[in-house]
């Protein structure tokens, strides 16, 4: 579970798909801070500058680059390689699927149609990654570890 208000980098070209994860969010009982990528280089760039997210959101087919590579940069990142991360593609071709699971992705969601239909697809996600699942609080940890090393 996590506390205080969640932060969640988003990679994302697209922004009629930015839009609808903006509408989603901010349907939410929560606050959310979001951090928009639209390229990958740009993620890469910024990454280390930033503290690191609560939630990575990741569309995969972007121009360039694809979101498969900033997957593997965060899970190769000893700070960032933690942060659970979500994509949601078009695509429903199982080797991208089966490629997304071995570059270190925890969930891959395929977008839907229909705009409600992606709005409760991104609240269903956050809520469960949220208020359901237990994720490493990087700042929380880095105390506690501190507070416990005299």
């Amino acid at each position: 579970m996590s506390e205080g208000i969640p932060s969640i980098w988003v990679l994302e070209d697209n922004d009629e798909d930015y839009q609808i994860l903006e509408m989603a969010f901010t349907r939410m009982d929560r606050p959310i801070r979001m951090t928009r990528f639209r390229r990958v280089r740009e993620l890469i760039d910024q990454a280390e500058k930033l503290r690191p997210p609560t939630l990575f959101y990741c569309d995969l087919r972007l121009p360039g680059e694809s979101g498969m590579q900033a997957i593997s940069f965060l899970t190769a990142n000893p700070r960032l390689q933690d942060i659970p991360k979500l994509v949601f593609s078009t695509s429903s071709n199982p080797v991208e699927i089966r490629n997304a699971y071995r570059a270190g992705a925890n969930a891959f969601h395929v977008k839907r149609l229909s705009t409600a239909a992606m709005i409760q697809l991104h609240q269903s996600a956050l809520k469960y990654w949220l208020d359901e699942v237990s994720i490493v609080d990087e700042c929380k940890s880095i105390v506690s570890t501190e507070q416990s090393n005299p």
